[in-house]
């Protein structure tokens, strides 16, 4: 399901996390959006793997042009992945910096903010470059161990009106926009369902996602903070550690390539 929207500076979408005693007890907002300008299309779907492969996933910025080559990006253009960390990974989660930025430079620095335990956004600064903001804001709801809810909203700001793409991302039809963005979500949908399955036989093994996964470089600097926050601070999940016979026994059975693209 999706649906598109124009951003209006209001609080009232949400509460602030200043009234509750914790605050992680609210939903977390997108300061940004409480700003003027902004053209946003929200997206949800059940998926059928879990909230912490869906979290790793959108925060590995370098997954994107080889899972989603030609439809969102192009692996053609790749630049340096020189992702730092803005700061240690700590209760609150964590932030960081990619200084290139996607297509190799060509739209600008993109940032990355987790905020625990389900919220993430994205940030790519091309103002400069092609004259616009944009966000990609995941909410990864867990359902069951395998299975979640994709929350995703999409925003972009442009300097001067956006013309043409600012136009149609204001009128164009929403069933329009549910089709093309049902198609990043099936790019991911076979490889995460299937690849968690191997993680998962992996951490029944005592493997951590340290010795499980190959993590050789700055591109994965997301993925690492992740895991330690989840190992550090999160107890392994809302279902516990996934390598522990109790989730492992709730997973269902690996779907079919037919049933997993089936909308």
């Amino acid at each position: 399901s999706s649906s598109s929207s124009s951003s209006s500076s209001s609080s009232s979408s949400s509460s602030s996390s200043s009234s509750s005693e914790d605050p992680y007890a609210d939903v977390p907002i997108t300061p940004e959006l409480e700003e003027d300008g902004w053209l946003v299309t929200d997206t949800w779907r059940d998926v059928p793997y879990d909230w912490s492969s869906l979290m790793e996933n959108v925060l590995d910025a370098s997954h994107v042009p080889f899972t989603h080559h030609k439809s969102i990006s192009n692996r053609n253009a790749i630049g340096a992945y020189d992702v730092r960390m803005s700061g240690p990974v700590s209760r609150d989660g964590f932030r960081s910096m990619w200084a290139t930025g996607p297509r190799a430079g060509q739209l600008g620095p993109q940032s990355s903010w987790y905020r625990p335990p389900c919220f993430m956004m994205q940030k790519i600064d091309a103002k400069e470059t092609k004259g616009y903001e944009s966000l990609v804001i995941v909410y990864s709801v867990p359902i069951a161990p395998g299975r979640c809810r994709l929350l995703n909203r999409n925003a972009f700001r442009f300097n001067k009106g956006g013309g043409i793409a600012g136009w149609f991302m204001k009128y164009i039809p929403g069933w329009a926009t549910h089709l093309g963005t049902q198609v990043p979500l099936e790019d991911d949908q076979i490889f995460l369902h299937l690849g968690e399955e191997a993680y998962l036989a992996a951490a029944a093994t005592g493997k951590t996602a340290a010795q499980a996964y190959y993590m050789p470089s700055q591109a994965d600097t997301n993925v690492i903070a992740f895991r330690k926050w989840l190992d550090e601070f999160g107890g392994g999940g809302p279902f516990g550690p996934v390598g522990s016979p109790s989730y492992r026994a709730q997973v269902q059975p690996r779907l079919e390539q037919a049933q997993l693209l089936d909308r």
